[in-house]
């Protein structure tokens, strides 16, 4: 099976300037990329940035498709969004999520404030089955944004801990070698059909630090992706 995992995604979800009846692309042929394998990153890097064990991979791959036999009982996400939203309805919503920059929102998570974006959501048969948030800055105010740092991940972690772990089991690994990001574990959380992922980008293109959010409705993915192989496959 391909693995559950998304390394990075597009960024901005609403871009500067951008049209509120803009829509994000909805192609099922994107649901590969929604379990793109660690390994194919480990070998296509130079610097091999990414290592991340086999057997650690099996484990989570594993740990992942669980979600994919149970019931979808689970689609309250974060701010708002929420599984089984068509393309029309994600985007509304979107574009009423309070404003901060460009395309960053507030996002407010354990009475901490903080900056956001959304990334690539997929549909199938027009509802929202993976969605991707990423938080770019602590919010204090008005023109006043920090750099996050371990401490901003670690206390999401705790926070997230909290809203999934009595109900669902976790895991925890290192994804890269390099000083960088060898303190900070990704963390796995599965509850019923949700899958999440909660991981740390360090110093992106413009230099800052970023924590992903990672959403994926297990079942409906596996539909999706049957779909997918079904149109690849040879007649």
């Amino acid at each position: 099976m391909k693995e559950f995992f998304v390394i990075l995604a597009t960024f901005a979800f609403v871009a500067c300037g951008g049209s509120k009846t803009q829509k994000d692309n909805v192609s099922v042929q994107d649901v590969d990329s929604i379990r793109t394998s660690l390994v194919d990153s480990v070998d296509s890097t130079e610097n091999n940035t990414f290592h991340v064990q086999e057997d650690t991979l099996k484990q989570l791959n594993a740990f992942a498709s669980f979600t994919e036999t149970q019931p979808e009982s689970v689609k309250e996400l974060i701010a708002g969004f929420r599984f089984g939203r068509s393309v029309k309805q994600n985007v509304d919503h979107a574009y009423h999520l309070p404003r901060l920059e460009c395309d960053q929102f507030r996002l407010d998570l354990d009475s901490i404030s903080y900056c956001a974006t959304t990334g690539k959501s997929l549909f199938y048969e027009d509802k929202l089955y993976a969605f991707n948030v990423y938080i770019t800055w602590r919010y204090h105010g008005l023109e006043d944004w920090a750099d996050l740092t371990k401490a901003d991940f670690d206390s999401l972690a705790t926070y997230f801990k909290s809203v999934y772990g009595s109900d669902s089991n976790k895991y925890m690994y290192t994804e890269a070698d390099t000083a960088d990001i060898l303190s900070f574990s990704t963390h796995h959380w599965r509850k019923k059909n949700l899958y999440f992922r909660l991981y740390w980008i360090p110093e992106n293109i413009e230099g800052a630090n970023v924590i992903g959010m990672e959403f994926i409705n297990g079942p409906v993915y596996r539909k999706a992706l049957i779909e997918q192989e079904k149109r690849l496959s040879p007649r």
